[in-house]
Protein backbone atom coordinates (compact mmCIF):
# COMPACT_ATOMS: atom_id res chain seq x y z
CA UNK A 1 0.00 0.00 0.00
CA UNK A 2 2.64 2.39 0.80
CA UNK A 3 4.46 1.55 -2.50
CA UNK A 4 0.81 3.13 -4.24
CA UNK A 5 0.41 5.70 -2.54
CA UNK A 6 4.13 7.24 -2.62
CA UNK A 7 3.35 6.41 -6.61
CA UNK A 8 0.14 8.45 -6.49
CA UNK A 9 2.09 11.28 -4.87
CA UNK A 10 0.17 11.54 -1.42
CA UNK A 11 2.21 9.90 0.81
CA UNK A 12 3.32 13.64 2.33
CA UNK A 13 -0.23 14.14 3.15
CA UNK A 14 -0.81 11.19 5.17
CA UNK A 15 -0.40 10.24 8.74
CA UNK A 16 0.16 6.38 9.40
CA UNK A 17 0.13 5.14 12.54
CA UNK A 18 0.70 1.48 13.89
CA UNK A 19 -2.17 -0.20 15.16
CA UNK A 20 -2.79 -3.75 16.85
CA UNK A 21 -4.99 -6.20 16.23
CA UNK A 22 -6.95 -7.37 18.99
CA UNK A 23 -8.88 -11.40 19.03
CA UNK A 24 -11.66 -11.28 21.71
CA UNK A 25 -12.61 -15.26 21.41
CA UNK A 26 -14.81 -16.19 24.78
CA UNK A 27 -13.32 -15.33 27.69
CA UNK A 28 -10.06 -14.89 26.01
CA UNK A 29 -8.19 -11.01 24.66
CA UNK A 30 -5.29 -11.65 22.65
CA UNK A 31 -3.30 -8.82 21.41
CA UNK A 32 -1.32 -9.51 18.34
CA UNK A 33 1.34 -7.63 17.60
CA UNK A 34 3.25 -6.66 14.24
CA UNK A 35 5.87 -8.86 12.81
CA UNK A 36 6.32 -13.21 12.40
CA UNK A 37 8.09 -14.41 15.31
CA UNK A 38 6.19 -11.82 17.68
CA UNK A 39 2.50 -13.10 16.04
CA UNK A 40 3.34 -16.67 16.54
CA UNK A 41 3.98 -16.02 19.92
CA UNK A 42 1.06 -13.89 20.48
CA UNK A 43 -1.79 -15.97 18.92
CA UNK A 44 -0.25 -19.38 20.06
CA UNK A 45 0.15 -18.03 23.52
CA UNK A 46 3.85 -19.59 23.55
CA UNK A 47 2.63 -23.01 23.18
CA UNK A 48 2.10 -24.75 19.44
CA UNK A 49 5.36 -23.38 18.12
CA UNK A 50 6.87 -25.62 15.58
CA UNK A 51 2.81 -26.05 14.13
CA UNK A 52 2.13 -22.48 13.95
CA UNK A 53 6.08 -21.71 12.62
CA UNK A 54 4.89 -24.36 9.51
CA UNK A 55 1.30 -22.93 9.18
CA UNK A 56 2.91 -19.22 8.42
CA UNK A 57 5.67 -20.85 6.19
CA UNK A 58 2.72 -21.53 4.17
CA UNK A 59 0.55 -18.50 4.20
CA UNK A 60 3.64 -16.96 3.00
CA UNK A 61 4.41 -19.71 0.41
CA UNK A 62 0.92 -19.44 -1.00
CA UNK A 63 1.18 -15.44 -0.97
CA UNK A 64 4.74 -15.26 -2.50
CA UNK A 65 2.88 -17.21 -5.67
CA UNK A 66 0.68 -13.86 -6.71
CA UNK A 67 2.44 -11.42 -8.81
CA UNK A 68 -0.03 -8.34 -7.81
CA UNK A 69 0.25 -8.85 -4.40
CA UNK A 70 4.00 -8.60 -4.47
CA UNK A 71 4.06 -5.35 -6.52
CA UNK A 72 5.50 -7.71 -9.31
CA UNK A 73 5.30 -7.91 -13.11
CA UNK A 74 2.97 -10.02 -14.06
CA UNK A 75 4.85 -13.69 -15.54
CA UNK A 76 1.78 -15.46 -16.06
CA UNK A 77 3.28 -18.28 -14.55
CA UNK A 78 0.31 -20.76 -12.21
CA UNK A 79 1.79 -21.22 -8.63
CA UNK A 80 1.93 -24.51 -7.32
CA UNK A 81 0.55 -24.59 -4.27
CA UNK A 82 -2.25 -27.17 -3.76
CA UNK A 83 -5.90 -25.92 -4.61
CA UNK A 84 -7.58 -26.57 -1.07
CA UNK A 85 -9.69 -24.35 1.06
CA UNK A 86 -9.02 -22.76 3.78
CA UNK A 87 -10.49 -24.84 6.62
CA UNK A 88 -8.33 -27.22 4.80
CA UNK A 89 -5.28 -24.89 5.02
CA UNK A 90 -5.54 -24.34 8.46
CA UNK A 91 -6.18 -28.15 9.72
CA UNK A 92 -3.17 -29.66 8.21
CA UNK A 93 -0.94 -27.54 10.09
CA UNK A 94 -2.92 -26.75 13.15
CA UNK A 95 -3.64 -29.90 15.30
CA UNK A 96 -5.19 -28.11 18.54
CA UNK A 97 -9.16 -27.34 17.82
CA UNK A 98 -9.11 -24.16 19.91
CA UNK A 99 -5.58 -22.65 18.26
CA UNK A 100 -7.33 -23.80 14.92
CA UNK A 101 -10.92 -21.72 15.60
CA UNK A 102 -8.60 -18.80 16.66
CA UNK A 103 -6.60 -19.05 13.46
CA UNK A 104 -10.17 -18.97 11.55
CA UNK A 105 -11.17 -15.22 13.02
CA UNK A 106 -10.16 -13.51 10.12
CA UNK A 107 -12.54 -14.80 7.81
CA UNK A 108 -14.91 -12.10 8.00
CA UNK A 109 -12.55 -9.74 6.43
CA UNK A 110 -13.34 -11.22 3.65
CA UNK A 111 -16.80 -12.75 3.98
CA UNK A 112 -15.32 -16.21 4.39
CA UNK A 113 -16.81 -20.09 4.10
CA UNK A 114 -15.34 -23.90 4.49
CA UNK A 115 -15.17 -23.22 0.98
CA UNK A 116 -12.77 -19.78 0.64
CA UNK A 117 -9.56 -20.28 -1.35
CA UNK A 118 -6.90 -21.31 0.73
CA UNK A 119 -4.68 -18.51 -1.00
CA UNK A 120 -7.33 -15.63 -0.10
CA UNK A 121 -7.11 -16.84 3.66
CA UNK A 122 -2.93 -16.80 3.28
CA UNK A 123 -2.91 -13.19 1.63
CA UNK A 124 -5.38 -11.99 4.22
CA UNK A 125 -3.70 -13.33 7.41
CA UNK A 126 0.23 -12.21 5.91
CA UNK A 127 -1.08 -8.57 5.60
CA UNK A 128 -2.40 -8.96 9.45
CA UNK A 129 0.85 -10.42 10.22
CA UNK A 130 2.91 -7.95 8.72
CA UNK A 131 1.47 -5.08 10.80
CA UNK A 132 -2.07 -2.78 10.84
CA UNK A 133 -2.04 0.80 10.39
CA UNK A 134 -4.33 3.27 10.93
CA UNK A 135 -4.50 6.60 9.19
CA UNK A 136 -4.71 10.29 11.78
CA UNK A 137 -7.03 11.53 12.33
CA UNK A 138 -9.00 9.48 10.40
CA UNK A 139 -8.93 7.38 7.30
CA UNK A 140 -11.29 10.85 5.08
CA UNK A 141 -7.53 12.26 5.08
CA UNK A 142 -6.79 9.36 2.42
CA UNK A 143 -10.35 9.37 0.94
CA UNK A 144 -9.75 13.35 0.28
CA UNK A 145 -6.26 13.15 -1.52
CA UNK A 146 -7.33 10.43 -3.74
CA UNK A 147 -10.03 12.53 -4.57
CA UNK A 148 -7.67 15.36 -5.22
CA UNK A 149 -5.71 13.30 -7.98
CA UNK A 150 -9.09 13.14 -9.83
CA UNK A 151 -10.21 16.41 -9.58
CA UNK A 152 -6.41 17.45 -10.06
CA UNK A 153 -6.64 15.77 -13.70
CA UNK A 154 -9.94 16.99 -14.72
CA UNK A 155 -12.59 14.25 -12.88
CA UNK A 156 -15.47 14.47 -11.41
CA UNK A 157 -16.54 12.33 -8.29
CA UNK A 158 -20.26 11.98 -8.10
CA UNK A 159 -22.01 10.26 -4.80
CA UNK A 160 -25.63 9.66 -4.53
CA UNK A 161 -26.11 8.84 -8.19
CA UNK A 162 -27.75 5.40 -8.46
CA UNK A 163 -27.14 3.64 -12.02
CA UNK A 164 -30.16 3.07 -13.21
CA UNK A 165 -29.32 1.01 -16.32
CA UNK A 166 -26.20 0.21 -19.15
CA UNK A 167 -26.11 0.67 -22.72
CA UNK A 168 -24.53 -2.40 -24.63
CA UNK A 169 -22.96 -1.79 -28.21
CA UNK A 170 -21.62 -5.08 -30.00
CA UNK A 171 -21.21 -7.28 -26.67
CA UNK A 172 -19.78 -4.23 -24.88
CA UNK A 173 -20.64 -1.48 -22.50
CA UNK A 174 -21.34 1.62 -24.05
CA UNK A 175 -22.93 4.25 -21.68
CA UNK A 176 -24.37 3.63 -18.01
CA UNK A 177 -27.18 5.75 -16.95
CA UNK A 178 -27.79 7.31 -13.92
CA UNK A 179 -31.33 8.36 -13.75
CA UNK A 180 -32.19 11.35 -16.76
CA UNK A 181 -27.91 11.34 -17.03
CA UNK A 182 -25.79 9.14 -19.18
CA UNK A 183 -22.56 8.85 -19.07
CA UNK A 184 -19.26 7.44 -21.93
CA UNK A 185 -15.98 6.02 -21.75
CA UNK A 186 -13.59 3.77 -22.84
CA UNK A 187 -13.38 1.60 -19.49
CA UNK A 188 -15.93 0.91 -16.65
CA UNK A 189 -15.20 -0.48 -13.75
CA UNK A 190 -18.36 -2.42 -11.16
CA UNK A 191 -17.67 -2.47 -7.77
CA UNK A 192 -20.90 -4.62 -7.23
CA UNK A 193 -22.21 -8.46 -7.30
CA UNK A 194 -22.00 -9.94 -10.95
CA UNK A 195 -25.56 -10.94 -10.08
CA UNK A 196 -26.93 -7.75 -9.33
CA UNK A 197 -24.82 -6.37 -12.73
CA UNK A 198 -26.30 -8.29 -15.02
CA UNK A 199 -30.16 -7.16 -13.88
CA UNK A 200 -28.87 -3.31 -14.71
CA UNK A 201 -27.09 -4.70 -18.16
CA UNK A 202 -28.90 -5.26 -21.34
CA UNK A 203 -29.51 -8.96 -22.68
CA UNK A 204 -26.41 -7.94 -25.37
CA UNK A 205 -24.09 -7.03 -23.23
CA UNK A 206 -23.37 -10.57 -21.98
CA UNK A 207 -23.80 -13.66 -23.69
CA UNK A 208 -26.30 -16.24 -22.71
CA UNK A 209 -23.83 -18.87 -21.70
CA UNK A 210 -22.61 -16.81 -19.16
CA UNK A 211 -25.77 -15.57 -17.77
CA UNK A 212 -27.09 -18.48 -17.68
CA UNK A 213 -23.46 -19.91 -15.32
CA UNK A 214 -24.01 -16.84 -13.07
CA UNK A 215 -27.73 -17.74 -12.13
CA UNK A 216 -26.61 -21.07 -11.59
CA UNK A 217 -23.62 -20.31 -9.50
CA UNK A 218 -24.12 -20.91 -5.28
CA UNK A 219 -25.03 -17.24 -3.76
CA UNK A 220 -21.62 -16.49 -2.11
CA UNK A 221 -21.59 -14.71 1.75
CA UNK A 222 -21.23 -10.96 2.26
CA UNK A 223 -20.54 -8.35 4.54
CA UNK A 224 -20.92 -4.69 5.20
CA UNK A 225 -19.26 -2.04 7.33
CA UNK A 226 -20.90 0.53 9.23
CA UNK A 227 -18.44 4.07 9.26
CA UNK A 228 -20.09 6.35 12.09
CA UNK A 229 -18.47 9.07 13.30
CA UNK A 230 -18.70 9.30 17.32
CA UNK A 231 -18.85 12.71 19.17
CA UNK A 232 -15.75 14.37 20.10
CA UNK A 233 -14.71 13.29 23.71
CA UNK A 234 -17.68 10.63 23.65
CA UNK A 235 -14.91 7.64 24.32
CA UNK A 236 -11.32 6.78 24.50
CA UNK A 237 -9.66 6.50 21.46
CA UNK A 238 -7.63 3.13 21.59
CA UNK A 239 -4.91 2.09 18.65
CA UNK A 240 -6.56 -1.84 18.59
CA UNK A 241 -9.09 -3.53 15.88
CA UNK A 242 -11.32 -5.77 17.93
CA UNK A 243 -12.17 -9.05 16.27
CA UNK A 244 -15.05 -10.22 17.92
CA UNK A 245 -16.67 -14.26 17.63
CA UNK A 246 -18.76 -16.78 19.65
CA UNK A 247 -17.44 -19.94 21.07
CA UNK A 248 -18.45 -22.27 17.97
CA UNK A 249 -17.41 -25.58 16.95
CA UNK A 250 -14.66 -25.74 14.23
CA UNK A 251 -16.72 -26.83 11.76
CA UNK A 252 -19.12 -23.92 12.21
CA UNK A 253 -16.64 -21.23 12.38
CA UNK A 254 -16.21 -21.54 8.96
CA UNK A 255 -19.84 -22.10 8.05
CA UNK A 256 -20.71 -18.77 9.56
CA UNK A 257 -19.30 -15.47 9.19
CA UNK A 258 -17.98 -14.16 12.83
CA UNK A 259 -20.66 -11.90 14.64
CA UNK A 260 -18.41 -8.95 15.57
Amino acid sequence: LRMLLEYLGVMDRLHIEPYFDTLVDGEEKITLPSGREAWVKAVGQGEHIDELNAYVDALYRYAGTEDLFNMRPDKGERHEEPNISAKELIAKYISDPKLQHRLAGIVHLYAGTSDSPALIHALISVLHIEGVFSLSPSVKSLADALCDIITAEGGSLLTHTRVTALEAKDGQVSAVVCGDKRFEADCYISAISIGALLQLAPPEAFSPAFRKRISQAPQSSSAFCVYAILKPHALPFNHENYHISRKLRSEERFSRNAET
